[in-house]
């Protein structure tokens, strides 16, 4: 079992599309962290956020992670993607804005 397809959005608010129901774009740090496979007390790199991103993204995206152990629907396969991006934005933004006050 993947921990990123139990993992929650934070909020606990959802959006119906099409039918289907995703979770909300607002994620807080701690999800962001745990959506990349951290906890919340670890501080990656930069370098490290984004190698992380490209394999999760490698290994969720929805033309590649058919019959490789992702989700069998598409639109998981969607909204699993653009939550690892979101992930991937907000923990760089945070490194810029730690990097700024220094």
């Amino acid at each position: 079992d993947d921990p990123l397809l139990s993992a929650g959005a934070g909020g606990g608010e959802t959006n119906e599309i099409g039918g289907g129901s995703l979770q909300s774009a607002a994620m807080n740090l701690d999800d962001a962290f745990k959506t990349l496979g951290w906890g919340s007390n670890d501080w990656p790199s930069t370098q490290e956020v984004k190698k992380r991103h490209r394999e999760l993204v490698l290994k969720h995206h929805p033309d590649k992670a058919r019959g490789q152990g992702g989700p069998d629907d598409e639109a998981e396969r969607t909204a699993l993607t653009a939550r690892i991006n979101r992930a991937k934005e907000l923990v760089l933004r945070v490194h810029d804005m730690h990097a700024q006050e220094a």
